[in-house]
């Protein structure tokens, strides 16, 4: 969720389920545009990824990871990104933000190595056309890579680090600092340990904030597994 009139959504599943027609239905009589997964094919599931915005859609692709474990292969988990024009003036001034909402394997760590490496490709190939297409100075550019990366930046070190260098690689750094004892839980197991499988890396030059959501309808229920992360970012 970003406080820039926008929010990217996952776990939004579409087979067998009317929440998400609903959800687009209410977010549009709120003035939201949406940008969803493609379609899924017979009996399977999409990636459960949407993108919600109140500014301009200059072009936006849903891309599905081609590296999965053979149980997620029901699944098509991939990307779903957005480029989006928020108009500062009259004038025409703008500032841009580059949004990829991800969702990663659940079960293999060497399918996420492979799905990051893919993220990182798909990424430059996006920041590539960006430089060649639009005459706009890219410090006026934004990127946030958010989702569900299914890797848990609390206990598992080594798999947490591939994640991190390779978003470095990017640019970008987690809301959530380097320290990654101090990250907070997304993914509460109680019984267990309590897990942070769900990050925000943004643009090196972006300040910013975060809060967790723990998400609660009016009876007190939580509507999801995961906790929410919301970012304020803040365009100077």
């Amino acid at each position: 969720m970003f406080e820039f009139g926008g929010f990217g959504l996952f776990n939004g599943f579409s087979f067998n389920s009317e929440l998400k027609t609903l959800l687009i239905s209410e977010a549009n009589n709120l003035g939201y545009q949406c940008i969803q997964s493609q379609p899924p094919k017979l009996f399977m599931q999409d990636s459960g990824l949407l993108l919600l915005t109140r500014h301009e859609i200059l072009e936006s692709e849903n891309y599905i990871f081609q590296y999965a474990s053979y149980t997620e292969y029901i699944v098509a988990k991939g990307i779903l990104y957005a480029l989006i024009k928020k108009k500062k003036n009259e004038e025409g001034d703008a500032d841009y933000l580059m949004i990829f909402s991800v969702h990663m394997d659940a079960h293999k760590d060497r399918s996420r190595r492979e799905q990051i490496k893919e993220l990182v490709q798909f990424v430059n190939d996006k920041i590539d056309n960006f430089r060649n297409h639009y005459q706009i100075d890219f410090e006026n550019v934004r990127v946030v890579i958010c989702g569900d990366y299914n890797i848990d930046s609390l206990h598992s070190n080594d798999s947490y680090a591939y994640l991190k260098n390779s978003m470095s690689s990017l640019g970008l750094k987690n809301v959530f600092g380097d320290d990654t004892s101090r990250h907070p839980v997304t993914y509460p197991i109680p019984t267990f340990n309590n897990w942070c499988l769900d990050h925000v890396f943004i643009s090196n030059n972006c300040k910013h904030s975060f809060d967790i959501i723990r998400w609660k309808n009016e009876d007190g229920i939580e509507v999801s597994d995961h906790y929410g992360v919301r970012t304020t970012i803040h365009f100077e």
